[in-house]
């Protein structure tokens, strides 16, 4: 007997931009009047510390311990 596999589908969890890889990019955009992020373009970045559904926000990469500079 085979064993079903859970799949987990998380299209329409909600997500921050600034819980992505890009939000420090966003963050420069939003207070230092840096050029925006090429892949924030398409992801409703109008208010950053709203979640919005992840199937929204097509280029959210969350951020991993990879990715946190202390």
């Amino acid at each position: 007997m085979k064993k079903i596999k859970k799949i987990m589908d998380d299209r329409f969890k909600q997500v921050y931009c600034t819980d992505c890889v890009y939000g420090l990019g966003l963050y420069n955009y939003l207070t230092n009047n840096k050029p925006i992020p090429e892949s924030c373009h398409t992801c409703f970045p109008y208010n950053p510390e709203d979640s919005v559904e992840k199937i929204k926000r097509k280029h959210y990469k969350e951020m991993s311990k990879e990715h946190i500079i202390e």
